[in-house]
């Protein structure tokens, strides 16, 4: 052995621990610090300071342990810790970043026997909050800004708000893309164009269907061609945008009718008979049906006038507003084919049922023709206000 100066020795082969002793070979600095120990097993403790190079020429390293290994900042990946034959696992810190590549074809595989948490924190590690959190036999959870917004479940994902599709982005379903839903930058829209036909619907009991618009207008096309169109106006049909042509409204029901006589006198209706029916569509009404009288006193007048629905619209002027239509009496004073509809005026709620016998602008007195037990039936259709 060879004592080069107070702090290099050379020339040594091999240390061997003495006989008796622990079996464990040490190194200390001046101070008496321990700074390298090996015990009996092969183990080798750093025990502190930094370490630049440890090379292993043979055999298994099974433990390595330290309280912080320390590298300096690299570029890319140089000056890393590598892990395999090839260094095939990589990680090092460039200064601004921290970086973890596998640096040839091969897989990289996180296992775990538990939860696996990436989160985000602070630099001390306070205020963590999860950005993915992988369940064991469960879902997988994506987080923004610590909020739950994707989850992985047995029956597909659940997203717990929204899912921001930007202009000319689609969602598309089904192999071939079936399905798209899509906004231009213009218009949203829906496309089905593959297997099978597209159906829009309400799979629960008693659930609603609703389509609106808020300020325009509704439409339906088939072939090509619009079919209706729903707007404020009313339902318009095969292209119609006039406004006067628009069907708003359509009702069904049964009027409760009252008879009265133009000059005097009363025609009481049997409560359990005295009704009409009537359909709506738009502003045309059709009024039809039977009643029957229950009870007359001194009746008198040319006009008998039916109480109807609606108000009739007189709005063409003239005669051409009239209500016209069927009408009959049976057990009347004279056969049921002598009486009819006058054609009434516009403007009122009632239709006039006269005796039509006379070819005379001064009809017979109907009322007076009415009996206890007569029948009343008539048909019109006219146009409301």
């Amino acid at each position: 052995m060879t004592v080069v100066n107070p702090k290099s020795i050379s020339g040594i082969n091999s240390i061997t621990t003495g006989s008796g002793s622990d079996d464990i070979l040490t190194i200390h600095t001046n101070n008496g610090t321990e700074r390298l120990r090996v015990d009996s097993t092969g183990t080798t403790k750093i025990v502190t300071g930094i370490v630049t190079t440890l090379t292993a020429t043979t055999g298994i390293a099974t433990h390595f342990t330290a309280d912080k290994i320390s590298l300096p900042d690299t570029s890319g990946f140089v000056g890393s810790i590598n892990v395999g034959l090839s260094s095939d696992l990589q990680i090092s810190h460039n200064g601004s970043k921290s970086m973890i590549r596998g640096a040839t074809a091969t897989n990289i595989d996180i296992k775990t026997a538990a939860d696996f948490f990436v989160t985000h924190a602070d630099t001390d590690g306070s205020n963590g909050e999860n950005c993915i959190v992988v369940r064991g036999d469960g879902e997988v959870e994506l987080y923004h800004d610590g909020s739950l917004r994707l989850a992985t479940t047995s029956a597909g994902v659940s997203i717990t708000s929204a899912i921001d599709v930007g202009d000319n982005g689609k969602l598309l379903c089904g192999d071939s893309d079936d399905l798209q839903i899509d906004h231009s930058g213009t218009n949203s829209q829906i496309y089905h164009n593959g297997t099978g036909d597209l159906y829009i619907a309400t799979l629960g009991s008693g659930e609603d269907l609703h389509l609106t618009s808020t300020s325009g207008k509704l439409t339906l096309n088939t072939g090509g061609s619009e079919r209706l169109r729903v707007t404020d106006d009313g339902i318009k049909f095969n292209g119609d945008t006039a406004a006067a042509n628009a069907l708003d409204d359509y009702e069904e029901g049964v009027h409760t009718a009252t008879a009265t006589c133009n000059t005097s006198g009363t025609i009481t209706l049997d409560t359990s008979h005295n009704k009409l029916a009537y359909h709506k569509i738009g502003n045309w009404i059709n009024v039809h049906g039977r009643v029957r009288v229950t009870s007359t006193s001194s009746p008198s007048g040319q006009q008998l006038r039916i109480s109807l629905p609606y108000q009739s619209a007189s709005e063409y002027g003239g005669d051409a507003s009239r209500i016209t239509g069927f009408a009959t009496i049976e057990n009347a004073d004279q056969n049921q084919i002598n009486y009819g509809i006058q054609a009434t005026y516009a403007g009122n709620t009632f239709v006039q049922v006269g005796n039509v016998n006379l070819n005379s602008t001064n009809p017979a007195d109907v009322c007076s023709q009415v009996n206890s037990n007569s029948l009343i039936t008539i048909n019109v259709t006219y146009r409301t206000v």
